[in-house]
């Protein structure tokens, strides 16, 4: 996803139904590298358990959070991602 130099990756963890320590660990590292491009990581319907580890974390205060759903087609409106994004949505549940 990054290979393209977006200006920004969206994350969809609305259907995300566990995150560990793990993960979070992912996330941060293509983070990282989304900055060293010249991008940004953007995470989108975060909820529960997640929502709580990036808060608990601090890691809300790193990564830009949107509310709901990324223009999934699920319930709620969608989220307007930044110009120039690319969207990733998951598929784990």
């Amino acid at each position: 996803m990054l290979a393209g130099q977006p200006a920004a990756v969206v994350v969809d963890l609305s259907r995300l139904a566990f995150c560990d320590f793990e993960g979070m660990g992912a996330l941060i590292g293509a983070e990282r590298r989304a900055r060293e491009l010249g991008g940004r990581l953007v995470l989108t319907g975060a909820r529960g358990q997640c929502a709580r580890l990036l808060h608990r974390t601090g890691l809300d205060r790193i990564f830009r959070l949107l509310p709901g759903p990324a223009a999934t087609g699920e319930a709620g409106p969608p989220v307007a991602v930044p110009r120039g994004s690319t969207q990733l949505v998951t598929s784990l549940t």
